[in-house]
């Protein structure tokens, strides 16, 4: 086989560049008004029953438990990972993980100590513009995927910022809220029990005027928000309910709102007199009339507790982190322990990850963040927060946060097979350092050669054909590059 791959990937290096994620702030009446005329999609179902079959790519190599771990259940290993996972063992490792709070996470701390606006008050974020809010979060939450060493947990915080998605560009105040959803709804509850979650997500004013509640009164019920949790937060759209029950359940949300201004602009607000008191019946459970407020507490706990909500959320889990087609036996015993241990996600985690399904799992494409914070790790590189990053993950196709429908960003492969092109283009442009906010320690051609001959990660033939280009080279600082590029964007290196 020829190399011809360094000729093909520079004809396109970063041809297809596009200016970084901006937001149009318009300045309308509303506080709830859309920033920007742009249609915002209602709802895309991508937890579709019908089975996806994983794209192949051809012989996998035989990849360990080890390796699996620290790709799936985080973002890839830096220099040394593979060595300390090996040496505390498996399960200790996943152990450590699975209890982040004991982490030592002091590199990306200090890293990000300077990132003031993502700790602002509320009323501080509500005041300023929206491009330099999504900055803030951006770099926040990219420098944690690539620097932290609470890998589990980040990658449960991006699941769940899926799971309870919401589009910062849909009105004037989300710009601002989705930060404070972040810090506080996300981020405290993603290893936690899933009722904790469900009921922060509930009083969440990011969520609250994402998805119109606070345009949800008795005397003009509003439907959206109630759809919304049963079909993408909880129970999943085949749990069998009806529109009689998400108008029930839309019934039960009326009130719950958000102080649009004053001084505590942006506060969850409950408005008794536009919550409809009267009895509600959802799925043939009763909620009595008069009860106001705890109309809203009875339904978290009804919807927590329900064991379609278990099925659905094991469901996303193992689809997420074991297989684009969830084997069924994982995802009902995983089910069967998330209603014994009433919803206690670390509980679920750890046994996805202890079970055969996942030491045995079929590969998986890295989503396009993962894959630019996997690609980071890998080089132990040292970013730099500008607007460059924003254009690379643009080009990649993820910015965070930038799903423009309630669903978040797709799970499974055939949704990403389209920016291929992109990520062979960033790891050209990285291996030849020619990316301003990316550099990175100088990598010995020969034990980049040696690293690539034993990784686990890369295949029989790989190894072969990149072991004959590095011999045969006579441009041996330009063949490093290349090297690094290649495998970088190499089938095995793509697929976890």
């Amino acid at each position: 086989m020829e190399f011809n791959r360094r000729t093909f990937l520079r004809a396109g290096l970063l041809t297809s560049a596009t200016t970084a994620v901006s937001c149009v702030a318009g300045r309308q009446n509303s506080p709830f008004a859309p920033e920007s005329e742009e249609p915002i999609p209602t709802i895309i179902i991508e937890e579709s029953p019908a089975p996806i079959e994983p794209i192949s790519t051809g012989e996998q190599p035989d990849i360990s438990r080890e390796i699996r771990l620290l790709n799936r259940a985080g973002y890839g290993p830096r220099p040394g990972d593979l060595e300390e996972v090996m040496t505390v063992g498996y399960e200790a490792y996943l152990q450590e993980q699975l209890n982040p709070a004991g982490i030592d996470d002091v590199e990306v701390e200090q890293i990000l100590a300077d990132n003031d606006l993502y700790r602002a008050s509320t009323q501080t974020l509500l005041e300023e513009e929206p491009r330099d809010l999504f900055f803030a979060l951006g770099w926040e939450t990219l420098a944690r995927k690539i620097y932290s060493k609470k890998q589990l947990y980040e990658a449960l915080v991006e699941f769940w910022s899926d799971h309870f998605h919401i589009y910062p560009r849909k009105a004037r105040l989300l710009s601002g809220l989705k930060v404070v959803d972040d810090r506080e709804v996300i981020r405290p509850h993603a290893l936690g029990r899933f009722r904790d979650l469900l009921a922060a997500s509930v009083h969440s004013p990011a969520m609250l005027v994402y998805l119109d509640n606070v345009r949800n009164i008795a005397e003009s019920p509003n439907e959206n928000y109630a759809r919304e949790l049963l079909e993408l937060h909880t129970m999943g759209v085949n749990a069998g309910y009806s529109q009689d029950d998400v108008e029930a359940v839309a019934r039960l949300l009326t009130g719950l709102s958000v102080r649009p201004r004053g001084s505590d602009r942006g506060e969850v607000i409950f408005v008794n007199r536009r919550h409809d008191n009267r009895e509600k019946s959802v799925l043939g459970t009763t909620f009595a009339a008069n009860q106001g407020e705890q109309d809203i507490e009875d339904l978290i706990d009804f919807l927590a507790s329900h064991p379609k909500t278990a099925d659905f959320i094991s469901y996303k889990l193992v689809r997420r982190f074991v297989s684009d087609v969830p084997p069924p036996a994982l995802v009902n015993s995983a089910s069967q322990i998330f209603q014994q241990s009433d919803g206690d996600i670390q509980a679920v985690m750890s046994h996805i990850l202890l079970s055969s399904e996942f030491a045995n799992a079929d590969p998986k494409l890295k989503r396009p963040l993962t894959f630019f914070a996997s690609v980071c790790r890998a080089v132990d590189a040292d970013i730099r927060p500008t607007q460059i990053l924003g254009m690379i993950l643009t080009q990649l196709g993820q910015v965070p946060f930038m799903w423009p429908a309630p669903n978040g960003y797709p799970d499974v492969a055939h949704a990403w097979t389209g920016t291929l092109l992109a990520r062979w283009n960033l790891a050209l442009a990285l291996a030849h350092r020619e990316i301003d906010s990316i550099s990175y320690p100088d990598i010995d051609t020969e034990r980049l050669l040696q690293a690539v001959r034993l990784s686990n990660l890369t295949s029989d033939d790989l190894r072969a054909l990149l072991t004959e280009y590095a011999q045969t080279s006579e441009e041996r600082t330009v063949m490093k590059g290349d090297l690094l590029a290649l495998w970088l964007s190499s089938p095995e290196f793509q697929w976890i």
